[in-house]
């Protein structure tokens, strides 16, 4: 009888057992899921990336071989100021990120937080507002409207949700501006490619003059060796193209070999003087190649600079909205591990 009732206290303190341990597991995984926070730093990356190579762009590259055609060409002043806003934008947004992590563990009150986040966006979006290369969709009093809505939020987060639009419609103006700087980077480009081959324009026609006179004469020495050989008609072609070298001759009854051997002297005499005068404008021609790579190379380096801040302020945007859906603990972001990297690299643009 003991035996009997002590099988069943023990059967049911294990029942009573898997019982908590199965709502320990759900109220944990519970809890797990509400403390669980958009990992920011794919962003923060990206981020660093984008103000980093922003600061290695065009302008900053330290071009070598076209640098007088740069400060000569009034389409890369329009670029420079065009990269100096840019630079503007992609400093408030890495400030930003930076700043909603800072205001979410600082030791202020909610509404106070929420105020701060106001202040901050209002400065952000004044190089935004005064740009005039994209139109926004606010007007500047709707934007300064909404500005006004965040600072009355009752927390961070909700302040967050507010400023979305605002966020939204960075995003959008950076990305419009950024398609018209690949606009003026497109025309600067190809300004400082036609002033490149202006300059050299002597040269190069002079290159194909003697590249063109070089074929001719080879062209003369390969019929006059056929003709050595036999072939009647190479005879005819050479008298058609009036060459230089048989213009002396008495060429009625053909030519002897004493006529083919002087012709042919006369034709690699000059075909050697052009081989020479082609060498004495090499230094030149090496320029002008060295000057049309660099110009190649630093249109590539643009390239890759825009792709990687679009990237990086879509990445921004969508996390911003990840963040005011719903995220519980911002404080929580792991951000500040790379805030220093970030800090280095936005400042000094």
């Amino acid at each position: 009888m003991l035996k009997a009732m002590d099988r069943v206290i023990r059967s049911r303190f294990v029942t009573l057992v898997l019982v908590v341990v199965l709502i320990g597991i759900t109220t944990g995984c519970s809890t797990f899921k509400k403390k669980e926070v958009v990992n920011l730093e794919p962003f923060a990356e990206q981020t660093i990336t984008m103000a980093g190579s922003i600061n290695y762009g065009f302008m900053s590259v330290r071009p070598v071989y076209v640098r007088q055609y740069i400060e000569q060409t009034p389409e890369v002043l329009e670029l420079r100021s065009m990269t100096v806003r840019i630079r503007m934008v992609m400093r408030g947004i890495v400030a930003y990120s930076i700043q909603v992590v800072t205001l979410s563990q600082a030791t202020k009150t909610d509404p106070e937080q929420a105020q701060g986040l106001a202040d901050f966006i209002e400065e952000l979006l004044k190089p935004v507002v005064e740009q005039r290369n994209v139109e926004m969709r606010y007007e500047e009093g709707k934007v300064y409207e909404i500005v006004e809505e965040i600072r009355k939020q009752e927390t961070l987060l909700d302040a967050l949700r507010v400023a979305q639009p605002l966020v939204d419609e960075v995003s959008r103006v950076a990305e419009a501006f950024l398609s018209e700087y690949k606009l003026q980077q497109t025309k600067t480009v190809d300004a400082l490619d036609r002033a490149i081959d202006e300059e050299f324009a002597p040269v190069l026609n002079y290159e194909i003059f003697l590249r063109e006179s070089q074929a001719y004469v080879l062209t003369n020495l390969e019929l006059l060796y056929e003709y050595w050989k036999g072939d009647a008609a190479a005879f005819d072609t050479l008298r058609q193209r009036e060459v230089p070298a048989l213009s002396k001759m008495n060429l009625a009854d053909g030519m002897d070999r004493r006529e083919l051997v002087q012709a042919e002297d006369i034709l690699i005499e000059r075909m050697a003087t052009m081989t020479l005068l082609r060498k004495n404008i090499e230094p030149q021609m090496l320029l002008y190649a060295r000057q049309k790579r660099e110009l190649e190379n630093l249109n590539f380096e643009m390239n890759k600079t825009l792709e990687r801040t679009r990237t990086a302020v879509t990445i921004w945007q969508r996390t911003h909205r990840a963040m005011a859906a719903g995220l519980v603990y911002p404080a929580d972001i792991n951000l500040f591990d790379v805030t220093k990297k970030i800090v280095q690299v936005a400042l000094p643009l």
